[in-house]
């Protein structure tokens, strides 16, 4: 009974990991930074602060050229403008995927998504109630991810975290390593960025975001089209309330779309009756929000434009996943491996 409490509570830590963009990964602002933690309850898009060490390297970014600039201009009486320069080849944009299962009447499990597209380059966050957390940046190339890194500032706060939570679990492990690095190898560790061996895990999570990106802008095309009137208009903001016969509306629209998708059928298995919520697409900030709940089950869905900017990891900023291996005295990544099957 103790291992199965211990191992309960590792996978309740890994599964609400916050994503924190390491100041060394780009030039991303404050407020951009504040908007990339995953969604934390329906209805809620309030996002957590960013840190104090973040918000103090950010004040030059806003000095920046937008790259957004010379995207197709939206208009609040033409409502499909919103939707033409989010979804633009070369917009820049921050998308927000969560799912939340509260069925089973203890711990919601979910699921969270968030990327940042940055012309060819991606950073990428994802979380699983039943897996490790995946963070990494990644370069693409017609559209397969040819290079991948993770910040070690990543990893470290991943392993501080799940150490200083549950020390017994994972004492003597390649993460308490991590954790507890000395204070030479936290400095030859600062700024790094490690190069992994293998893309097969970030090509499956960049392309779940693609299929959540692609099924949105198809649904959004087809109900935008049927002209729905919003029940509210706040300034720039148009919401629609899915319920009646809006919301059947709706579940017909996503049904219709749904079959394109293989890789979301988990999700959409979840739904089998019409759907309620809410759609919200702000014109002033440049933002689609959908949130939908059906009993104790709720998906939420966010898109917005932001100037966003990566660069890619290069020279001696780059180690491989042996020199990081040899720095920390241990093997980081098969210690992952038998971490997931811990909590599994």
């Amino acid at each position: 009974m103790k291992l199965s409490l211990k191992k309960c509570a590792l996978a309740l830590i890994l599964a609400n990991q916050v994503l924190v963009v390491p100041q060394s990964l780009s030039r991303i602002g404050a407020q951009e930074r504040q908007d990339l933690s995953p969604v934390t309850q329906f209805g809620s898009e309030q996002a957590s602060q960013p840190t104090s060490e973040s918000s103090n390297s950010s004040e030059s970014s806003s000095q920046q050229e937008d790259p957004n600039k010379d995207l197709p201009e939206i208009k609040i009486d033409q409502p499909e403008t919103i939707l033409t320069a989010l979804y633009h080849d070369q917009a820049r944009v921050v998308m927000n995927v969560a799912l939340i299962d509260g069925r089973d009447n203890g711990q919601p499990k979910g699921k969270t998504l968030v990327t940042i597209n940055s012309g060819d380059m991606r950073y990428l966050h994802q979380t699983d109630s039943h897996a490790l957390p995946f963070t990494a940046m990644m370069k693409l190339s017609e559209g397969k991810v040819t290079a991948v890194w993770q910040a070690v500032e990543d990893l470290m706060g991943f392993a501080k975290q799940v150490a200083n939570s549950q020390a017994e679990a994972v004492k003597d492990t390649a993460l308490d390593k991590l954790a507890h690095l000395d204070e030479s190898k936290t400095t030859a560790l600062k700024d790094k960025f490690v190069a992994l061996d293998s893309t097969e895990q970030a090509q499956t999570s960049y392309q779940i975001s693609q299929d959540w990106q692609a099924f949105y802008q198809v649904v959004l095309t087809d109900w935008l089209a049927s002209q729905p009137q919003p029940s509210k208009k706040d300034g720039q903001v148009l919401s629609y309330e899915l319920s009646d016969e809006a919301g059947k509306q709706w579940t017909a629209i996503m049904k219709k779309h749904q079959a394109d998708f293989p890789r979301l059928k988990e999700t959409f298995d979840l739904f089998s009756d019409d759907y309620d919520g809410t759609i919200s697409l702000d014109y002033a900030n440049k933002k689609i929000s959908v949130g939908l709940i059906q009993g104790k089950v709720a998906l939420e869905y966010h898109l917005d434009l932001k100037a966003a900017s990566l660069t890619e990891p290069t020279g001696d900023a780059v180690l491989s996943q042996a020199q990081f291996n040899e720095i920390l005295g241990a093997d980081w990544f098969q210690g992952l491996i038998q971490l997931e099957k811990l909590i599994n």
